[in-house]
């Protein structure tokens, strides 16, 4: 591991010893910074004024901006990974695999709807490519696991099989990422039941994108 990557691990390591409380003298400002400036247009100076923290302090537990913003989003999306997992005894075909993935795309959109700040924070990721790039590896951990769905809907028969495992992956990953781009963008326009129907006619849309070809 470079020396560089060591030294950001290890800040990250001491930051998560902390109490929960402790966190929070640092982490909360910078998400109230985050959701009111966005990456590109917060400051570090700000943040560490309003946490009554030195710089010295401060890099002791980040290795700079970056590095907070991920640990900001890390601790907020803690939620957002407890609703989005399935119960993956209960599915058995087709059918059962799909109402899983329903009640997930609902639930996650019920948490966006009752936390605005949450709504918001994800929001901006889309906003910079650098808040992006702060976010790669989480955006890698996301993508293995919507791999390890596909390999599940496949078996089940609720996926197409027909063509490469890397071509549906593109391509499914590519709609998932658009439509959560287009949720993101739109949400603070939309009422709860227009943001429901929606969801539930872009998961038809999935649906049909990756439902097994039809046999003649």
């Amino acid at each position: 591991m470079p020396k560089d990557t060591k030294s950001k691990a290890a800040a990250n390591d001491r930051l998560l010893l902390l109490t929960v409380q402790k966190q929070a003298i640092l982490l909360d400002p910078a998400e109230a910074e985050f959701i009111q400036y966005g990456f590109n247009k917060a400051s570090l100076n700000r943040i560490l004024t309003a946490a009554n923290m030195s710089k010295g302090q401060a890099y002791y537990y980040i290795d700079g901006k970056a590095g907070l913003y991920r640990a900001v989003c890390c601790r907020a999306f803690v939620q957002l990974y407890d609703v989005a997992s399935l119960e993956r005894t209960s599915i058995t075909n087709a059918d059962s695999f799909w109402l899983q993935v329903q009640s997930m795309f609902e639930r996650v959109v019920a948490l966006f709807v009752n936390n605005r700040k949450l709504a918001r924070l994800a929001r901006g990721i889309y906003a910079s490519s650098e808040a992006q790039t702060a976010l790669i590896d989480l955006s890698e951990q996301l993508d293995a696991y919507f791999i390890q769905l596909i390999e599940l809907g496949q078996t089940v028969g609720a996926i197409r099989s027909d063509l490469p495992h890397s071509f549906i992956s593109s391509v499914l990953f590519a709609t998932l990422r658009a439509m959560d781009c287009w949720f993101a963008e739109h949400q603070a326009e939309l009422s709860e039941m227009q943001l429901f129907n929606i969801n539930t006619a872009a998961l038809g849309m999935l649906k049909a994108l990756a439902a097994p070809a039809k046999t003649a």
